[in-house]
């Protein structure tokens, strides 16, 4: 499925006015606004129809006389207030309903707000042409969710990988391996989403950007642990489905990335002081591999040292990967992230 982005400011008031738009769209305009302030903002929402005028509350307690929806500027920022009530203030940012009580609202409101007024042919420039577009994005990305079904489950077929309960449990836990260590990678490369924040938060809340802020998130300090993974799942995943006979090849690099899980974890809990969700969520699935090779008896499907011209092949295809990979995340690479 294509990735849910996160509105801005001005995507949380359209929302909050109920007017047409694409939160893409919106969001575009709203990065490329030549000015970064409520100037700017309300010459963009002109655009969409919308009169609106600035105000300066000499009297902040008179902000529960405005009729929601507004804009307000509170602890440095903005927000779109969509309730005032007598005890709370209820807000969207970035597409959250938060809420929060009245003194502390008050305390940092900074008294400035922006009121809007939609027409009644309020909507998003080229709104329709910029719906259409979303919904193929959208549908190219079930599309390609049930492609890979159906390739996974073809070859499950074709290859008789069915007869071994151990392999198919293999195929689900390294996909789920596979969703983790994109998540991973997002959040590596600076990206929020939403996902990833909900699974990050279960552990400790910031305990995954603690622990990718540090020098030890990269491998050899070249590559990024999520880049690891995500290279590691998704080979494991098509060596199962195309090579089944290099099942023993694959347990024996499972084995091997045990080690890792320990220090992984030991780090984490006496160097960083912080724990990763996604990072033990990998650390787990490991492990789970790990036993689903040995209760699958997949170290007996074959000899280790008869084919060992084979598992320096697959061990040259992770590092390729690997490589690949690290080269797409340099050229998408926000900001840099080192901290010792």
């Amino acid at each position: 499925m294509s990735r849910k982005l996160t509105p801005s400011l001005l995507s949380d008031l359209l929302e909050a006015l109920e007017v047409d738009h694409t939160v893409a769209y919106s969001n575009r305009r709203f990065e490329e606004m030549p000015f970064r302030s409520l100037f700017g903002l309300s010459k963009l929402l002109k655009e969409y129809g919308i009169d609106n005028e600035t105000l300066r509350l000499s009297d902040k307690s008179a902000v529960k006389s405005l009729t929601p929806p507004f804009i307000a500027g509170a602890g440095g920022r903005f927000v779109v207030v969509t309730d005032v009530g007598p005890d709370r203030v209820s807000y969207l940012d970035g597409g959250e309903s938060r809420s929060i009580e009245r003194k502390p609202f008050d305390e940092l409101f900074c008294g400035v707000v922006m009121l809007a007024y939609p027409g009644n042919d309020a909507r998003e420039p080229s709104y329709t042409e910029h719906h259409y577009v979303d919904m193929a994005s959208a549908a190219k990305g079930y599309v390609m969710a049930a492609a890979i079904i159906i390739v996974v489950a073809w070859f499950l077929i074709t290859r008789r990988v069915y007869d071994n309960a151990g392999a198919i449990l293999l195929c689900l836990f390294n996909i789920a391996g596979l969703y983790v260590s994109y998540l991973l990678v997002r959040k590596t490369l600076g990206f929020k989403d939403r996902a990833a924040e909900r699974v990050c938060s279960v552990m400790k809340a910031g305990g995954c950007d603690s622990i990718m802020e540090t020098s030890a998130s990269k491998f050899f300090g070249l590559f990024a642990w999520s880049e690891v993974g995500l290279a590691y799942f998704s080979v494991s995943l098509i060596t199962l489905l195309v090579f089944p006979s290099q099942w023993t090849n694959l347990a024996l690099i499972n084995a091997c990335t045990l080690l890792y899980s320990f220090w992984s974890i030991w780090y984490q809990r006496h160097r960083a002081h912080t724990w990763c969700t996604l990072c033990v969520c990998v650390q787990c699935l490991l492990w789970i591999e790990f036993a689903c090779y040995w209760i699958g008896g997949m170290w007996q499907h074959g000899h280790l040292l008869d084919g060992w011209q084979s598992l320096i092949i697959l061990g040259l295809t992770y590092l390729s990967v690997m490589l690949i990979l690290n080269a797409i995340d340099n050229l998408t690479v926000t900001k840099p992230r080192q901290k010792s």
